[in-house]
């Protein structure tokens, strides 16, 4: 199951000048439909992120949200199994997206995620130069937030106990970190450096 990666989505109305804020920091275009209303970009470093174009005026405009990747329907069998016992709360159930079979994860938080089967899975080189994506999920449960980061696979990489503070990097590449915070629960996106 050491095969998952972060690739949280972001929603805009703006694409063309998301990519071009993302190839300026070094990612690359990975996959994608045919109209660029749905794109995956790579970092150099580690992790992916999805773009969705929305309307101008949609209420996701400007949203963004957790997301996991895996590389076939076998490991998402595998960490649809390794849910079973509710780690932190955390239900799941399979969903049939527009883009194939998820495993769709609501924590005790009220966050959603799916976990999708990659539409391209590239080789990832660890601590190649350049960016790693890190996805930032605010949480009123941070104990629960991390062990379901755990069962996916993730590293404590940092973490502040009693803080609310934890940096997690998951196998195949790319951090989710969480933060302590008392409301509903939100996610935006960053990137790390990763030096040579």
């Amino acid at each position: 199951m050491n095969n998952v990666t972060t690739r949280p989505i972001h929603f805009s109305s703006q694409v063309d000048k998301v990519v071009k804020r993302l190839e300026a920091l070094g990612l690359k275009r990975v996959a994608g439909n045919d109209a660029d209303t749905w794109q995956v970009f790579a970092a150099p470093a580690g992790g992916r992120i999805g773009i969705h174009q929305v309307d101008p005026g949609s209420e996701l405009d400007g949203v963004s949200r957790l997301g996991f990747e895996v590389p076939d329907g076998e490991a998402l069998q595998a960490i649809a199994a390794s849910f079973k016992d509710n780690p932190g709360g955390a239900t799941t159930a399979f969903a049939d997206t527009t883009h194939g079979r998820a495993l769709k994860v609501k924590t005790i938080d009220g966050c959603k995620f799916l976990v999708d089967v990659a539409d391209n899975e590239p080789p990832v080189t660890p601590h190649t130069p350049g960016v790693e994506v890190a996805q930032m999920w605010f949480t009123g449960n941070t104990p629960a937030a991390r062990e379901v980061l755990l069962r996916l696979g993730a590293t404590e990489l940092v973490t502040t106990e009693g803080l609310g503070w934890d940096d997690c990097r998951l196998p195949s590449g790319g951090r989710t970190q969480l933060h302590d915070f008392s409301d509903d629960a939100r996610v935006s996106i960053g990137f790390m450096s990763a030096l040579p």
